[in-house]
């Protein structure tokens, strides 16, 4: 009998083994790192193309292209503002929605994306979540009679995502924190999702720039399976469901974290920098794939006097939904935003170059 346990010890410890083995293959898995020769082996250069397009262009917050139309919000001195650029003539033709226009009027159009056959875009000065149907290959339009604004309350929150009728935000300074809260379809308070991601240094950061530090962006995937969380100061990408369950965590190339500093004074508090990096620029989603504008550049240059250059990035990383490396993109000139016609294979971004301007890359 003694020989029999021992051997069910044996058999157990065994069974355990591989089981303890399968999970920690699971979670490597779950996990990938981007390495800088799998970029190098995989690149190609693309050039850009000048559109003629007279209509003097504002800084540009947010892209979308539809129809052979791009919808792009300006950082104007007139807020709200949504242009329509009319890609087959090469001209300006009106506006989707302007200041002043009553019913559905926004202070400010953020994250304007299409996805689950819906126009959604994000008013972050009023919490608000704007959704408006959309009619394939037909031009989108602004009608307040189909217009569903979502208000958000009792919350601080960056980010406003809105997929497959869940509402989820970036949060991070409350009782407790977390990467999401979960929001109900009147944009009440419903529960608390995930948990940030660990920092190196984390018990050195000043809980005054918790908010700095985890900033991202995101992408939608059209279907509204999943989405992704890009980033702007930690080499990072995440990957989860529609359900806000982390799928995937990206890493790398360069594998760096944030490196913000507080300098009190007697007047206030000032943010140092200098150190941190800026990682995603802009992240873009595609059914097949996710793409991503990537900086690596210090924010600020520790050499005073220096130009930067940290907003401007000429590198495009994609990867599918599985969080797997596929390709890389050099542009031959930096740009700050993009979006994509996945149907003609074209790149439109804006430049600096002579001031603002969009460009187009075929890839």
């Amino acid at each position: 009998m003694k020989t029999i346990s021992n051997l069910s010890i044996f058999l157990i410890g065994i069974f355990l083994l591989g089981c303890q083995q399968d999970y920690y293959e699971g979670q490597a898995e779950s996990e990938k790192q981007i390495t800088k020769k799998q970029i190098e082996n995989n690149t190609v250069t693309l050039n850009a193309e000048a559109l003629n397009i007279a209509y003097p262009l504002a800084p540009v917050r947010s892209m979308e292209y539809y129809n052979n139309r791009l919808y792009i919000s300006e950082l104007s001195d007139k807020d709200s503002i949504v242009v329509i650029i009319d890609l087959k003539n090469e001209r300006k033709a009106g506006y989707l929605i302007q200041q002043g226009d009553g019913p559905g009027e926004l202070s400010f159009a953020d994250e304007i994306s299409v996805h689950d056959d819906y126009l959604c875009l994000v008013d972050p000065y009023k919490y608000r979540i704007y959704t408006h149907p959309v009619e394939n290959n037909r031009n989108i339009i602004w009608n307040p009679d189909k217009l569903n604004v979502i208000q958000l309350r009792d919350v601080f929150a960056d980010n406003l995502i809105f997929i497959g009728g869940e509402i989820f935000t970036t949060y991070y300074a409350a009782e407790e924190v977390a990467r999401f809260t979960r929001m109900d379809a009147s944009g009440n308070l419903q529960s608390y999702i995930g948990e940030l991601p660990s920092h190196p240094d984390s018990a050195n950061i000043d809980k005054r720039i918790t908010n700095m530090i985890f900033t991202v962006k995101y992408a939608v995937k059209p279907d509204d399976e999943r989405f992704v969380l890009a980033y702007e100061y930690e080499d990072r990408m995440e990957i989860y469901d529609h359900k806000a369950n982390l799928l995937y965590s990206l890493k790398g190339p360069d594998f760096f974290h944030p490196e913000f500093a507080l300098n009190d004074r007697k007047n206030g508090t000032v943010m140092i920098r200098g150190k941190t990096r800026k990682s995603c620029i802009k992240v873009y989603a595609t059914l097949e794939e996710i793409w991503t504008l990537y900086s690596g550049e210090v924010i600020y240059p520790l050499e005073e006097g220096t130009e930067n250059n940290s907003h401007l990035s000429d590198k495009i990383f994609v990867f599918d939904w599985e969080g797997n490396f596929i390709r890389a993109y050099q542009l031959d000139l930096p740009v700050y935003n993009f979006c994509l016609d996945t149907q003609n294979k074209l790149i439109y971004a804006v430049s600096e170059e002579n001031d603002n301007n969009i460009i187009k890359f075929r890839y």
